[in-house]
């Protein structure tokens, strides 16, 4: 019933407590063994602690133990679930990037390169740790409110190749890169506002009282604090750095969204797609 080491402990009141300690858990633990197998219908806390543990590396064995005490269900359950979230992702997916939304503008997809590791616990032969090189992204939904705010004839293929034909002409001046000297006095005064109210809440105090030190920053245009509609897509492996093997990823990615028959029936619902110069 009680842990050897408890032996150990020199003092009285230390091996007291080390016993009430040990008796507490193995009570808490058989409690939480007979609920997990009591209650087999209401499983979300020990599904996700599966999930996380699965995602996180965890070995069998101590998964093992998780589940015998009733902290997580088995891998077996956990891989059953991930199953279950990898269909609904690609209904979700779909569901973004369906031509049927009439939108004027498509999501974005954004991608990226990602070095990850598949790390084997006990090595063996045949069974090392290997590295892949994948790409990961998201799919980027434009804010409704935002799209409003534009004009219908502004989000057209025609008016976008109209503004292109202007480029060549458009002359670019260094004020147009630097900001105002509005802008310049309004980061000023931010600059200041903060700095005061350092030195007057950590270090001093002002001497004249009738002279109102700012210690908030001008008031600004804020921008939308909503969080932005995005869509993981799922960790694919990369294909060399070419044309082709962007082809290729674009490709899995609207087969993975059923999406290429829609794309060739309509271009222009096509998704927009955003790559890093470094990535390929």
């Amino acid at each position: 019933m009680f842990d050897g080491n408890v032996k150990k402990l020199k003092s009285l009141e230390g091996r007291e407590a080390a016993q009430k300690k040990r008796i507490y858990t193995t009570s808490r633990n058989i409690c939480s063994m007979i609920s997990f197998v009591h209650n087999c219908w209401d499983l979300a806390a020990q599904l996700e602690n599966s999930l996380t543990f699965l995602a996180c590396g965890v070995s069998n064995r101590v998964n093992r133990f998780l589940h015998y005490i009733g902290l997580a269900s088995s891998n077996q359950t956990a891989n059953k679930a991930l199953k279950t979230l990898g269909q609904q992702a690609e209904e979700k997916i779909s569901q973004k990037l369906s031509t049927e939304n009439n939108k004027p503008i498509a999501p974005f997809l954004c991608i990226d390169n990602l070095d990850f590791e598949q790390r084997i616990h006990l090595k063996s032969q045949g069974k090392n740790s290997k590295m892949f090189h994948g790409t990961w992204g998201y799919i980027h939904q434009i804010n409704h409110s935002l799209l409003s705010s534009v004009p219908p004839s502004n989000l057209t293929i025609d008016s976008y190749l109209a503004a292109m034909e202007k480029i060549p002409s458009l002359s670019v001046s260094p004020q147009m890169l630097i900001p105002s000297p509005e802008e310049e006095k309004n980061w000023i005064l931010v600059l200041k506002s903060q700095i005061a109210k350092v030195l007057l809440q950590y270090i001093a105090k002002s001497a004249d009282h009738h002279t109102k030190v700012p210690v908030t920053p001008p008031s600004i245009d804020q921008i939308s604090n909503e969080p932005p509609d995005l869509t993981m897509l799922k960790l694919m492996i990369a294909s060399d750095n070419s044309a082709q093997g962007i082809s290729k990823l674009l490709m899995e990615i609207w087969q993975h969204a059923q999406m290429f028959k829609a794309c060739e029936a309509n271009e222009s619902q096509a998704p927009m797609s955003k790559i890093e110069l470094r990535t390929y």
